[in-house]
């Protein structure tokens, strides 16, 4: 017999629960330790009556930031050796330990999105904040400014305020707040602005809702719930998450500013999607495997196991999916493309062209990067016209954006496609060609590599990678699409990036 994914055993115990929920209390009732953050805490405390009249299982909260360095972090309490049964978090934090081995693999479930808002104090002047050029003078007029220490702060300090160009005018006036609700320290004057999740500012009395941000600048953050390894009270944890996730919790969920993620809402998109985005029973993911690393290329360890930004996507989707995960691995992403009629997999992450469009179906770009040329040592050219002179011999990979918009921009001589990066980066480094076309951010790491070799200034093109799948299945483009989305503006991708070194790339 096929074993039941998660979502599966999830709804059984939703359903239980709601049984449960028409019955008498169990005599044996437990408390149930669930660590928490400040986010989904409003919806737990109205929740916990109704779970606990239900079930005769009361719940505990200890409260913490998903992250930061303060002791009263979850992954902190964790580590030093706290008990809990239940975690309830920012969904990528969460992921973080589950791969620590603190939380149960398998058992994270989506309970809520939540957004970004900002708060002044009750009876001072509201700000403008409807576009993200009146956001931004807000900022700059601000006389304070206080954010979290946890996935809010974390993107305004490190993402957004720098993608604004304003970070520098912004840091001496900024502060980001451990362990307080950011809302009491603009109550109290301390901040003439307060940024935070809209559920963690709304419960806070004495200041006044500004609004969420514009959406051209918000951040959407998952808040997932997960069992802790070693639960005590195991049975009662799953049915806390069951009864989380189903349509009793949402208006709770739905009250506190969040949007509620229930079980059946999920199963019915997900079953839609999974019968084209994993028709074999199992998510094939298309890979191009390449040394040179970045958002788009994967590469395999000394143990033959895929690594890179596109492996971490893919297991997360047949995580969402709840299918495992296959990698299918490719040279380069033109093979990838030819591949899609085949039906030799399922979904990939390929740069966007107008060729490639006519074979595959694209989703959400999640990455734009300048196409350049790194030069092979004793090479005098400086500049892209002293490049593009007869007799130079210019490489790419074969098929790809890259070589397209290298064979545009070049009129005097040729382009020559290789299969793999790998072989062009032994040419170059032999001398046996002048130039390799690729992204700029792959070819200046591969520079310290090849002493004398240098990446030309400027750009000749700009490649946007984004989510693909085959034509003609639009609920698995559709479902594919969502992820990417909330990969990006729930953190997932930029956890992802930064763990494979990635830290100034920008999504």
């Amino acid at each position: 017999m096929k074993p039941m994914s998660f979502l599966s055993r999830l709804l059984l115990v939703a359903a239980t629960f709601l049984l449960l929920a028409t019955s008498v209390a169990p005599a044996d009732a437990a408390e149930v330790d669930v660590m928490i953050s400040g986010g989904f805490s409003a919806a737990l405390r109205d929740l916990a009556p109704v779970f606990k009249q239900a079930t005769g299982d009361t719940i505990v909260m200890i409260s913490g930031p998903s992250m930061g360095n303060t002791p009263q972090a979850i992954p902190a309490r964790l580590a030093r050796g706290e008990s809990a049964d239940v975690v309830i978090m920012v969904g990528y934090a969460l992921n973080a330990l589950v791969k620590q081995g603190r939380v149960v693999p398998g058992s994270r479930v989506d309970l809520a999105r939540s957004r970004i808002a900002m708060a002044v104090r009750a009876g001072a002047p509201v700000p403008d904040i409807s576009t993200v050029d009146a956001f931004k003078s807000t900022l700059l007029a601000a006389k304070s400014i206080a954010y979290s220490d946890s996935a809010s702060g974390v993107y305004l300090s490190t993402e957004l305020f720098p993608r604004l160009g304003i970070a520098d005018q912004l840091k001496p006036k900024s502060t980001m707040i451990p362990a307080e609700p950011v809302g009491a320290v603009v109550a109290r004057g301390d901040a003439a602005i307060g940024f935070q999740q809209l559920s963690e500012l709304l419960p806070v009395p004495g200041i006044q809702i500004v609004g969420l941000l514009p959406a051209e600048v918000q951040r959407t953050t998952t808040f997932s719930g997960g069992i802790v390894s070693g639960a005590q009270h195991l049975a009662a944890a799953k049915a806390l998450l069951a009864f989380l996730a189903t349509p009793t919790a949402a208006a709770a969920v739905a009250k506190s500013g969040m949007e509620p993620i229930t079980v059946a809402t999920m199963a019915s998109r997900t079953a839609l999607a999974r019968a084209e985005l994993a028709p074999s029973g199992r998510l094939r993911v298309a890979l191009a495997v390449s040394s040179l690393g970045g958002p788009f290329w994967s590469a395999k360890d000394a143990s033959g196991k895929a690594t890179g930004v596109p492996v971490d996507l893919g297991r997360e989707l047949a995580r969402r999916l709840g299918v495992p995960v296959d990698y299918v691995f490719y040279e380069n992403s033109g093979q990838i493309t030819d591949a899609a009629a085949k039906g030799e997999w399922d979904v990939t992450f390929v740069p966007v062209d107008a060729e490639r469009a006519t074979k595959l179906a694209f989703g959400p770009i999640y990455n734009v990067a300048d196409a350049t040329y790194l030069v092979r040592a004793g090479l005098t050219a400086e500049n892209f016209d002293q490049l593009d002179r007869p007799g130079m011999k210019i490489a790419a990979v074969a098929n790809t954006t890259t070589m397209r918009g290298a064979q545009r921009s070049l009129k005097n001589t040729t382009v020559v496609g290789y299969q793999s990066a790998d072989e062009i980066i032994s040419l170059l480094g032999k001398g046996q060609i002048d130039a390799f076309a690729n992204l700029r951010d792959q070819l200046l790491p591969l520079s310290a590599r090849l002493p004398g070799s240098r990446v030309l200034p400027g750009a000749f093109q700009q490649t946007k990678t984004a989510i693909a799948v085959p034509l003609g299945r639009p609920n698995a483009l559709a479902y594919a699409s969502a992820f990417l989305d909330e990969a990006k503006t729930g953190g997932f991708l930029r956890h992802s990036l930064d763990d494979h070194g990635l830290q100034d790339t920008k999504i």
